[in-house]
């Protein structure tokens, strides 16, 4: 693989700031890209480990997976990996997909977020902890252009409240990326 050929994108860090999730992407065909997330650990001296795949379970051979997202669950105290993935058993295209993170690159069975997908593409999770919010983009349900930017309140075991943010946010072209800056 030509290094000038790949994509590097879609960074975030772990609560704590001392690992980043980020996506690697390749051109399959002109046109058509295949994505695997990976991560890197800051060392005590602020220095980053070189890049790390995630596993299979998360890299689907096959399919993209990319968009992440880390999620500190308030009713059990866990972190989970959201991320995006056109794998198989989802709803639509590209699904939001929920992995409780277990250890050093050790990660759950990914869960499909079936209260939030669509038979479309649903991408850029982002997910608020003060609010307890998840914010994410979606082609598949009505809104004010192409993507919209939806949030839906996380109950402990479901997503519930899904609701569009609406205007100013959105508007009648691509609404992405969902971000809240506190402070």
């Amino acid at each position: 693989v030509n290094h000038l050929d790949l994509l590097t994108q879609h960074a975030c860090l772990s609560n704590d700031g001392s690992r980043m999730y980020f996506t690697i992407c390749n051109y399959v065909t002109g046109a058509e890209i295949q994505c695997d997330i990976y991560t890197s650990k800051k060392d005590k001296s602020g220095e980053w480990s070189e890049r790390l795949k995630l596993p299979d379970n998360i890299n689907a051979s096959g399919s993209t997976s990319t968009h992440p997202a880390i999620m500190k669950n308030p009713y059990d105290g866990k972190h989970y990996l959201l991320f995006v993935s056109d794998r198989k058993g989802g709803k639509g295209r590209l699904d939001i997909w929920m992995s409780e993170i277990l250890g050093d690159n050790l990660y759950g069975t990914p869960k499909n977020l079936e209260d939030i997908n669509t038979f479309d593409d649903d991408v850029t999770p982002f997910y608020h902890s003060d609010s307890n919010k998840l914010y994410f983009s979606t082609k598949g349900r009505k809104g004010l252009g192409e993507f919209d930017i939806y949030q839906a309140r996380f109950t402990g075991s479901e997503w519930k409240d899904i609701s569009n943010i609406g205007y100013p946010i959105n508007g009648p072209t691509n609404d992405w990326y969902p971000f809240i800056m506190d402070g």
